[in-house]
């Protein structure tokens, strides 16, 4: 994305840089300045489609809280009914008979990094060099 300074500099004026039509250009339509602290976003644009905008934004949130709140109560039921279906054999993997026991595999130790030696202690002496 480039304004029509820069496009011109680089030679590609013809396809970007301006908004006009058959040229490349994503667009973010602004209430107020986009430097400003104000500023919201009311629309964005790429290659030519609309991927946000502000007022069916607007429109769409009731719907989306009701069917928020459906998928949380559908949830909440769910989570209810665990309990009470909890199977006797819950813990033996498929394909497995329940009186069948899978023997324990060992795992190998971890090695324990290398402790490096610690330099000597520094002696500290009054005077010069010796």
């Amino acid at each position: 994305m480039v304004t029509l300074n820069p496009a011109m500099q680089l030679g590609i004026d013809k396809r970007v840089g301006t908004i006009d039509v058959g040229k490349d250009a994503d667009l973010a339509i602004y209430n107020h300045d986009p430097l400003s602290a104000y500023a919201v976003v009311q629309k964005t644009l790429i290659d030519g489609r609309v991927y946000f905008d502000r007022q069916r934004d607007i429109a769409e949130r009731s719907e989306r809280e009701k069917e928020k709140k459906v998928l949380i109560d559908k949830l909440k039921k769910s989570a209810e009914k665990k309990p009470e279906d909890k199977k006797p054999d819950a813990t033996v993997p498929i394909g497995q008979k329940p009186a069948e026991k899978k023997p324990e595999v060992k795992k190998p130790e971890e090695k324990k990094p290398e402790e490096k030696p610690k330099p000597p202690a520094l002696v500290s002496s009054t005077g010069g060099a010796q």
